[in-house]
């Protein structure tokens, strides 16, 4: 069996002719899928007609492409799509076709990158995967679509990528490509935030699976208080979590009440406000989850040194993934106290010019927004200070042109920044 399979992959790294000994069958069968990829996205590109979503899209990239700007709406995610369609509009002219260029660019993008999976999933599996992603139906529908899943696929197999080689190799290379998909991500859409916080849990598990396992030099009082630290915070925050999601949905609607046709001029809702309806006891679970985080925190760095700590490669990303995304998590406490300080997330480039003429609010999202980025900086500087300004800067320099729209839009940063979570959490 195993002489078999040794012999399948010598197959592979055969050359196809002995005057070409670079060229090897894998190359060959791998530019064959890409052929295949190219051809399956650009047939026919333009004859399908332009759904609803399509509709939208091109209209604000035309637009942009007139010169008549653009202002970014989370209710039709980032601002990427629109700032990339205009560009083929002007390369290449407006039509249904050139419109669905960057989509299908991206999408064989996706196929290219399995190339370099080869080392994960071995040169037959990256050929499969390759030719999979290829003919998924999914994938097709998608890549032929002006939407957002085929940059969302590209950016989330670079991030998965990046990762995992440096946990191999370590170094700033890496590092620098993981914020880089991830701009592309959070200035595509939002469902950069869920990918971001997968990533964070993945990262986090392996980081403490890492120093679980590794030697704590004369620290055996401190390993334990970390392990029990540790498991108090998983307990506290696990309730908080569950508490939550036994009382959001408290006020229900019966039949009885659902039977009744709707009202315009009712003055108040059918629901009952519920008697659970209080964030107070999530906040103090929450609270005491971060208190006991906290001791944790210390007791790992006593035991296994914050030099140790700071060089791990998974506590790297851990770093720039979490100073990239705290200032963008503002919009959770705004939310949890707009009932006490009496404001609203703005989602949209008209409510944020409404703060103008609101102290308090002013006050409050511009206070959390700031408090954030604070938090992220020093974070980032107390980890590394010449890798932390670098992937920042890889970051929030692309975002914060393509969000104000190369600045000529200034309230696009804030509806990005606060608007694009705070608009799916009022949803």
């Amino acid at each position: 069996m195993v002489n078999s399979m040794e012999q399948k992959q010598n197959w592979l790294e055969r050359p196809i002719h002995p005057s070409l000994p670079a060229v090897t069958n894998e190359i060959v069968i791998f530019i064959g899928v890409i052929l295949l990829a190219v051809i399956t996205r650009f047939y026919n590109l333009e004859a399908r007609v332009m759904s609803h979503d399509e509709s939208l899209h091109t209209y604000f990239s035309w637009l942009l492409y007139r010169g008549q700007g653009y202002e970014h709406s989370p209710m039709m995610h980032g601002p990427f799509q629109f700032h990339i369609v205009a560009l083929t509009y002007f390369l290449f002219g407006v039509s249904d076709l050139t419109s669905r260029i960057p989509a299908v660019m991206f999408s064989i993008a996706t196929v290219v990158m399995v190339w370099y999976w080869r080392r994960y999933l071995g040169k037959w599996g990256a050929l499969i995967a390759g030719l999979l992603l290829v003919i998924s139906p999914y994938m097709l529908y998608y890549g032929r679509y002006v939407r957002n899943e085929s940059f969302v696929g590209f950016s989330g197999i670079v991030m998965l990528y990046a990762m995992l080689r440096h946990l191999e190799v370590g170094g700033k290379k890496y590092l620098y490509l993981l914020a880089g998909a991830v701009v592309l991500h959070y200035t595509t859409k939002e469902t950069s935030f869920i990918y971001t916080a997968e990533a964070l849990i993945f990262l986090a598990v392996y980081f403490i699976a890492q120093v679980t396992r590794r030697p704590w030099k004369d620290a055996e009082k401190e390993y334990r208080s970390f392990i029990i630290a540790l498991g108090i915070t998983v307990l506290l925050a696990g309730a908080a979590a569950g508490y939550y999601l036994y009382t959001r949905d408290a006020a229900t609607l019966n039949p009885n009440i659902t039977a009744i046709p709707s009202n315009p001029d009712a003055a108040a809702s059918l629901l009952a406000p519920s008697e659970t309806d209080s964030v107070a006891p999530i906040m103090l679970l929450a609270l005491a989850a971060a208190v006991a985080l906290i001791f944790a925190a210390v007791f790992l760095i006593r035991g296994y040194t914050w030099e140790r700590i700071r060089n791990d490669r998974s506590f790297e990303m851990l770093m720039v993934l979490g100073t990239i995304v705290m200032p963008m998590l503002s919009p959770f406490p705004i939310k949890w106290m707009e009932k006490t300080l009496n404001v609203s997330i703005p989602t949209s480039a008209p409510e944020v010019q409404a703060l103008a003429g609101n102290v308090r609010g002013i006050l409050v999202i511009g206070g959390f927004l700031l408090l954030m980025f604070a938090i992220s900086i020093v974070v980032g500087l107390i980890w590394n200070r010449e890798k932390f300004w670098k992937t920042a800067l890889a970051f929030w320099i692309p975002y914060t042109i393509l969000y104000t729209t190369v600045f000529t839009n200034s309230d696009g940063f804030f509806t990005g920044t606060i608007g694009s979570l705070g608009y799916w959490i009022v949803q």
